[in-house]
């Protein structure tokens, strides 16, 4: 992030690549992240004091206030 600016995150291919998906929302305080490989499952990021995620063409939503740490998908 720049100085005063949100972070941003994007979708990195496995190989390193930056990915042609579309720009994510910005967030801030983002500690991990997790992402599935099918595109209709929700990007899962920990926060500084929540597990938020976001669904396809949505903006980020809290899951759980202060509860959980280091989101994974199976596999």
């Amino acid at each position: 992030s720049e100085p005063g600016g949100l972070q941003q995150l994007q979708y990195v291919e496995t190989d390193g690549s930056v990915s042609n998906g579309s720009a994510l929302p910005g967030i801030t305080g983002v500690k991990a992240v997790a992402a599935s490989e099918a595109p209709s499952k929700a990007l899962v990021a920990e926060r500084q004091d929540s597990i938020v995620r976001l669904l396809p063409d949505t903006n980020w939503k809290t899951v759980t206030p202060k509860k959980g740490t280091a989101p994974v998908y199976p596999g």
